[in-house]
């Protein structure tokens, strides 16, 4: 069983429908298992994963991720890199899964 599907079953499992929010990556390398290639098709599983699981939906932090903001291996953030992240991935799930409902797109940002 693959990640996406095992964390949604997981979820959908549950008594109540509870939305699932994952978070593209993205990467600085050019190769090896972290390269930005990489990083794109599993961006482009979790998209496509949308219309299997109603309740999923993705917020695009890799269009939003700042190169600046990378230690030098290129897959981590600084400390700001985080906390960044932190605060739009917070406000991706307030837009995208208002009380009143969810976002109707797959792809938030």
């Amino acid at each position: 069983m693959g990640p996406i599907r095992a964390v949604v079953s997981t979820v959908e499992g549950q008594e109540l429908d509870q939305p699932v929010l994952w978070i593209t990556v993205k990467s600085l390398l050019d190769t090896g298992p972290h390269s930005e290639n990489n990083m794109r098709h599993w961006n482009h599983t979790n998209v496509d994963a949308c219309a299997k699981y109603p309740n999923m939906r993705v917020f695009d932090w890799a269009s939003l991720a700042e190169d600046g903001k990378y230690i030098s291996d290129g897959t981590h953030y600084t400390s700001e890199g985080y906390r960044h992240r932190a605060r739009l991935s917070a406000d991706a799930l307030t837009h995208t899964f208002p009380a009143s409902g969810r976002s109707p797109d797959c792809v938030v940002q």
